[in-house]
Order: C-alpha cells, then structure tokens, then sequence
C-alpha cells in the first residue's frame, strides 16, 4: 500500500541509496552525500518546521522522493507561501507517482515553484498545471580563461573559445567607488536587517530573507561559503553571499538597503572584484530574474550563458503575485550544483 509522508533524520541513508539508485550516482555525489542530504533536508530552517524530506513509500520501500526548498515571496497582496522541490525522484515501476509527490506537498502551501530543469521536467511541467511566470538569466564571466580551458578536455573548438572568453575578460571590471568595501562575516546578524529586501526593492515582489535564512546557506557543506557586510556611503549597507567550487565562484545572493541603482550596480560591482580576487576563481556566475540586478551585471562584462524558466503551480487558487520576481541562485540548489 503506497503512502505518503515525512521521512525521518534516521532514514536519511535509506534516501540516499534511493537518488543514487535513481540517477545512477557515485558513492562521492556531493548532492547525495549524507551531511548534504542532512543539512537541505533536515538541518532547522527558518521557513519550515520539522523534516523537508517526503517520500512515497511502499511498505517499507521508498519508490518516490522530494526534498523542499521553502520561499516565501513577499508583495503588495501580502506573502505567497511556494517551494521548489529539488532530489524530485520516483521509481520508474511506478508511473505518476512523482506527480503524487508533488501534490502532496503542493497541499501544505499556496503554490510550487519550479525553476528550470531537465528537458523532460520543462515538458511535463506545463502539462501538470505550471505555467511559466518569469525566467531566471544565469550570467557568466570569465575571469581566467586560460586557466578555466587547460582544466577542460580539449578539442578543436578550444582555441575559438579561449580566444572568444580572453577578448570578454580583457574587460577591466568596474570599481564600485572608495566609499565602498567588503568585509568578510562569520554569521550574518542584525546588522543585516537594512538590506534585506522588501517588495520595490529590487522588485515589487521578492523573495523573504532573514539572517537565520543567510546563515543556513552559509552552513551549506557542499560548497565553500563566504558571507560578507557590505559597507556603503551615506549609512547605505549590503551583503552578498557566494559559494566556491572546481575554480567557479556563484555569487548566491545580494541585497542593498536602497532601492537606487547606482548602490545595486556598486555592492555587486564589489562582490565580482571580490571574487576574482581569489586566484582560484576562474569564473563568476550569477541567476537573477530582477531587471535591476541583470543590468547591473551586464555592465560589469557578464554574458547570459542561459535563460532558465520559472513555472509556478497555483494549487490553492489563490491566484500569484503580480508585478516583477526577484529570486537568485539561493531559491533552490542552483547554488551548489555542478
């Protein structure tokens, strides 16, 4: 008999041979490791109360799996409850049994958020009541390419490529100003409160952010995770979180405590210099679905390297929010992903 539910903190091994079983994974993948697998399904989060592992399970077997990544989005019209639901997996013996998943936990908020995908999700998506609300440009820029090229397996189009990311990294990168600078954080505090974002800054609608929130990504251990207190002139504040894997740097998330431009366009001018200071990094990365924050970045020299769409189920028929998105890398595991 198939039921639906929370998966417990001692089953988390149980999970983990499931997605590996399912995706063909190594013991090593990092997304399935156990103390990832912990820390995104089990670790206290700000948003959600108890396990945000759900399962199918057949008798004693599991046969379907989602972990919830909550969002809650903040507008004029109040605060839509949402999630994406990322590790979404289901035994192949059992058709329609994913989509089970994701109604059930569709049940405990207004909505479900889906946020790119494979081919396969962006098909079926539609076809089981999401639309397509807003799409999320994930922009790229090469810091160092001929050490991002010789740690890539070579072949005849190499040299076209180095050549096209050296002409973009000849770039300078803009300088956000001396009043402007970046000290590194161990936890985010209350210190952070004035640059949390609110509906019209960047967007009238935005994703809620808390520094329990902040320091729950930082916690992240699949990637390396810095936090930093962005210090402004005129009492303007700011923060940005990024995360550092195989020589990429994803700046996870900013926020401005003004809604000016000139502030957006200097914090995040900050957090790329930041960045390429690491002679590690050989590339910069950011997602953003908020105007502001993409023209910001095409003026530090970032190209869109792809375009990914942000579908939204209205299960409870309360209707979405109106008005510009702002999400970033942070919405679900964009952050730490490969």
């Amino acid at each position: 008999m198939l039921t639906f539910g929370a998966a417990a903190e001692n089953e988390i091994e149980d999970v983990a041979r499931f997605l590996r079983g399912i995706f063909g994974s190594a013991l090593d993948h990092a997304p399935f490791r156990t103390g990832v697998l912990r820390w995104k399904c089990f670790a206290p989060h700000p948003l959600w109360s108890g396990s945000r592992s759900y399962v199918y399970r057949d008798g004693e077997t599991i046969r379907a799996h989602g972990c919830v990544t909550p969002i809650e989005w903040m507008h004029a019209g109040g605060v839509t409850r949402t999630a994406c639901v990322v590790d979404w997996a289901a035994d192949r013996s059992a058709p329609g049994l994913g989509m089970l998943l994701y109604r059930g936990v569709a049940q405990m908020l207004d909505g479900l958020t889906g946020i790119g995908g494979s081919d396969d999700a962006i098909r079926v998506l539609p076809r089981a009541g999401f639309r397509q609300i807003a799409e999320m440009p994930v922009f790229t820029r090469v810091i160092r390419p001929l050490a991002l090229h010789w740690n890539r397996p070579l072949d005849w189009k190499t040299p076209i490529r180095l050549a096209r990311d050296w002409r973009r990294a000849l770039r300078p990168l803009s300088a956000p100003g001396p009043e402007w600078r970046a000290q590194r954080v161990d936890r985010f505090d209350a210190w952070v409160a004035p640059a949390l974002p609110e509906p019209g800054r960047p967007s009238p609608v935005v994703s809620r952010r808390s520094s329990e929130l902040l320091n729950y990504w930082l916690d992240c251990p699949a990637a390396a995770m810095e936090g930093y207190r962005v210090h402004g002139p005129a009492g303007q504040s700011a923060y940005f979180l990024v995360s550092k894997r195989d020589g990429e740097c994803r700046i996870c998330d900013v926020g401005v405590s003004s809604a000016d431009a000139a502030a957006w366009n200097a914090a995040i001018a900050l957090a790329v210099r930041t960045a390429a200071a690491d002679r590690a990094v050989r590339v910069v990365k950011m997602a953003t679905s908020a105007a502001l924050m993409g023209r910001a970045l095409t003026s530090l020299g970032f190209h869109i390297e792809r375009r990914e769409p942000v579908f939204y189920w209205d299960s409870s028929k309360k209707g979405s929010p109106e008005g510009e998105l702002s999400m970033t890398f942070a919405e679900n595991d964009f952050f730490y992903l490969r």
